[in-house]
């Protein structure tokens, strides 16, 4: 009987953990999707953009005075 429920134990060990990485991830996962989302609102302002952007700050330079 012990090695039954001592596999009980264990099995709902491993399935809360793999629970607590789950919502890491997502939460990880949402994180970057609001910093992408951040950057494209930022690129979109003009001001930023040459800041953000090297292709932004060349547009229109020579190509040996890059």
């Amino acid at each position: 009987m012990d090695g039954r429920n001592a596999d009980r134990r264990s099995r709902s060990y491993w399935t809360a953990v793999a629970d607590r990485m789950c919502r890491r991830l997502a939460v990880a996962v949402a994180a970057l999707l609001a910093l992408v989302i951040a950057a494209q609102v930022a690129l979109h302002a003009d001001g930023l953009r040459p800041v953000l952007s090297r292709t932004e700050r060349l547009e229109g330079v020579p190509l040996g005075d890059g």
